[in-house]
């Protein structure tokens, strides 16, 4: 092993192989549409201006023959460096050169690839003064071409000429098929076998489309009814197209609604194509997607204000009211600004003409109505109450302070957005209560209580209690059971300690519901029949209330007689049934603290503790009479 060793010599350090290097990079790029190498071609005829020479000024000329194509410009020409550079695998001149498209010195190399049957190269060039002519003979489609180089006499009426010869014409039409493609986005002048070659942009003029330019991004929009509608370009190739929600988001976390533009502001308008240039965008190295990066986000900021002024000028031809509420949601934030008086000098008409649509209605009221309305109406604080489904626009008889009730219209525009008028009308009026969602929504109530929006007793469905006269024996015989079992000392002490309510004496009636929407069972009633409110009812003591308990009270229990419940208890005949209701008045007495505790883990102790004090009573009561008897 060490004559091995002291054979082997390292003097030139690691080796490339040329060759292999070669014959991969010619094949790799570009392996399933080998005719997009002329692409880089077209780009080495945009490059070869100067930077300060506009795009549209840069003009050059594609030829065909059967087996060949040519392509001509009119630029800078090549100069010795640059002639250097270009026999130079990766060598190049661009890399720091933001201006230029190229960047890595192997495009050009590209069209070695054996797919297409190069048989040379030939660049015909003004370099410093002379004509040179560069040709690139293929003598093995896996190795390096063979270079010659001449001097000619004389002129020539171009920059540079590269005519490329193939072994057929396959690879002639596979080009060309490239360069329509790379082409159509070019701002330059073209000819194409002698024909001008027509650019979207030159068809975007021509058809009237809005030309917009910001800072960072330019381009076109047009009507069109594409699902993927934004076209994004880099220094004029087409990088990608795709829908406009997923370059607002760069198609992470999507929801497939409105959200996907409001986070960063992006009108939503349809039926439209957008082309976007962005010389600045960040490119991955295959050029046919983008870093989501700093100018990403700058370009989409750019974006988001070019559509507010094209939806400026879409609400003056239409009043789509879908159109109006979509945006309304998305630019909710920039029309509360608005709306409070922030920025109003400098704000876009758009927002004004958003803020002014009259697109919604008010219950009861004739026309329509904006939120400018709305906000002008709504007294200084009262919630601003809506009903978008309409399901409870009879809510507590209208027995709440309020101005009145804006009936939304549903929007389903851009996929709509999961609560969609409680996050539009909460970021402009803060204050807001849903009428559909209120009844369950029981912290809410409580604020609407506090607030003496709703007063305690409008909660309460409207009961009446049924008379004797109205029993029939078998419920008469209920109540009398159940009669018996309060006025026991032991389930009075029960409920003054868990309830802390003060009781002198609780007899059970019966009661109807007149409201249709209510379903209870039981409530607790003063000696008047008038429900009870939480500022009797508490489970807090004297201290935390601070404030002395009330004085004890005469009062009723109230039982629905058509509560599925009760009617089994008044038709069963066991003797014991009244006791079996222990655990279902104790749930019902707790349930009355429900705005204070609704359904937490608080309200399900006290509602154990009370009924195990009743039937800890009770046991005692019935031991008592079986010992008795």
């Amino acid at each position: 092993m060490k004559s091995v060793i002291e054979k082997m010599t390292l003097e030139k350090g690691m080796q490339v192989d040329v060759h292999e290097g070669w014959r991969k990079i010619i094949s790799s790029q570009f392996g399933g549409n080998p005719g997009r190498a002329f692409s880089e071609l077209i780009q080495n005829l945009i490059d070869s201006y100067e930077a300060d020479v506009p795009w549209p000024e840069r003009r050059g000329e594609i030829e065909t023959t059967p087996d060949g194509v040519s392509i001509t410009d009119y630029g800078s020409g090549l100069d010795r460096e640059k002639l250097r550079l270009i026999t130079t695998l990766g060598g190049t001149d661009k890399a720091d050169d933001p201006a230029k498209i190229g960047t890595f010195g192997v495009g050009f190399f590209s069209m070695f690839n054996p797919r297409l049957g190069t048989r040379s190269v030939q660049i015909t060039t003004r370099c410093e003064g002379s004509v040179v002519v560069l040709r690139f003979v293929v003598e093995h489609p896996d190795k390096p071409p063979r270079i010659e180089i001449e001097s000619r006499e004389g002129v020539i009426p171009y920059s540079t000429r590269i005519l490329v010869q193939f072994g057929d014409g396959t690879a002639v039409a596979g080009c060309m098929q490239a360069a329509q493609k790379a082409l159509r986005y070019y701002p330059c002048k073209i000819r194409v076998n002698g024909t001008p070659f027509a650019s979207v942009w030159e068809e975007a003029g021509k058809s009237g489309a809005f030309m917009f330019e910001k800072s960072l991004i330019h381009g076109f929009i047009q009507p069109a009814h594409h699902w993927e509608n934004v076209s994004i370009l880099c220094k004029y190739e087409l990088i990608m197209t795709l829908a406009l929600d997923t370059f607002a988001t760069g198609g992470r976390s999507m929801r497939y609604n409105l959200d996907d533009l409001s986070s960063s502001r992006m009108p939503w308008i349809p039926g439209i194509h957008i082309c976007m240039n962005c010389n600045a965008l960040n490119v991955t190295i295959s050029r046919d997607s983008f870093y989501l990066d700093y100018i990403w986000e700058r370009a989409k900021s750019e974006l988001a204000d070019v559509l507010l002024t094209w939806l400026d000028h879409t609400l003056d031809e239409q009043a789509d009211p879908g159109l109006v509420l979509a945006n309304q949601y998305i630019l909710r934030d920039r029309l509360a600004a608005l709306l409070k008086g922030d920025g109003v000098e400098d704000a876009h008409p758009a927002l004004r003409k958003l803020l002014d649509a009259r697109v919604y209605r008010i219950s009861g009221e004739r026309g329509m109505f904006s939120l400018r309305d709305i906000r002008a109406r709504l007294t200084p604080g009262l919630p601003l109450f809506f009903s978008p489904a309409q399901r409870n626009l009879r809510w507590l008889g209208g027995n709440f302070k309020h101005d009145f009730v804006v009936l939304p219209q549903r929007c389903d525009k851009g996929g709509g957005a999961p609560d969609f008028y409680r996050w539009l009308f909460g970021a402009l009026f803060s204050n807001i209560v849903n009428l559909d969602t209120i009844n369950a929504d029981h912290g809410r109530l409580k604020e609407l209580v506090d607030a003496g929006i709703v007063t305690p007793e409008a909660l309460s469905p409207a009961c009446k209690i049924v008379g004797e006269k109205h029993l029939n024996a078998a419920q008469q015989a209920l109540l009398d059971e159940l009669a018996a079992i309060l006025q026991d000392e032991g389930v009075h002490r029960a409920i003054e300690e868990n309830l802390k309510l003060p009781i002198r004496s609780i007899h059970p009636v019966f009661i109807e519901i007149e409201d249709g929407n209510a379903y209870i069972s039981a409530g607790i009633f003063d000696s008047e029949g008038i429900p009870l409110t939480d500022r009797l009812l508490t489970n807090l003591s004297s201290d935390e209330r601070q404030e002395p308990l009330r004085e004890k009270r005469d009062l009723l229990l109230g039982l629905s007689l058509n509560h599925p419940f009760i009617r089994y208890l008044a038709e069963c005949e066991d003797p014991y049934r009244a006791y079996f209701s222990l655990t279902y008045v104790s749930h019902e007495l707790a349930l009355s603290q429900r705005m204070l505790v609704p359904y937490s883990p608080f309200y399900h102790l006290v509602k154990e503790k009370l009924a195990a004090g009743m039937r800890k009573a009770l046991i005692g009561e019935i031991s008592k009479r079986h010992h008795a008897a």
